[in-house]
């Protein structure tokens, strides 16, 4: 939110999966616009909520993977093309990583891993990691819970006024 950089410090920013932690995301691509030079890109994978969920599929699908990961909300593709939008990026790419690869493996051996610490000891914690990833788990074969990459340039020049 307040990176110790100059402005135009970098030709290149990424963030992997960290945004989705953050409430103010506009703010946090305001940042990272700040301190891009001029035609600088910037990149990442993030977790988000698929932009068609009702209310309903939303709080049963969406709200536990919230809860379990520490997120404030999930940002929907649409929405995060709109923030990079809103803090002057251009050239916007926002596209679901499952096009680039089958996530298939990824989502059974997250349930192969929370089946193990089923069979372990009883601890809240262990108890609420396996909720966790039972809960991503669910939500990504539901189609509710995507991870999506972007690419955004900041202009070369700023917008005229």
């Amino acid at each position: 939110m307040h990176m110790p950089f100059e402005d135009a410090s970098f030709d290149v920013v990424y963030a992997f999966e960290a945004i989705c932690h953050t409430a103010d995301k506009d703010r946090t691509h305001a940042e990272i616009a700040r301190v891009l030079k001029p035609g600088g890109i910037s990149i990442g994978y993030e977790w988000l909520a698929d932009d068609g969920l009702t209310t309903e599929e939303a709080h049963r699908l969406i709200e536990p993977v919230c809860r379990y990961y520490a997120l404030p909300h999930l940002a929907t593709p649409a929405q995060l093309a709109g923030q990079l939008r809103r803090v002057g990026f251009t050239d916007i790419v926002v596209g679901d990583t499952e096009a680039t690869g089958d996530l298939t493996s990824t989502w059974d051996f997250l349930d192969e891993l929370a089946a193990l610490g089923e069979q372990l000891d009883d601890s809240p914690v262990r108890k609420f990691m396996v909720q966790g990833a039972r809960a991503l788990t669910r939500a990504a074969r539901e189609g509710a819970f995507l991870i999506d990459f972007w690419e955004a340039r900041k202009p070369e020049t700023p917008p005229s006024a």
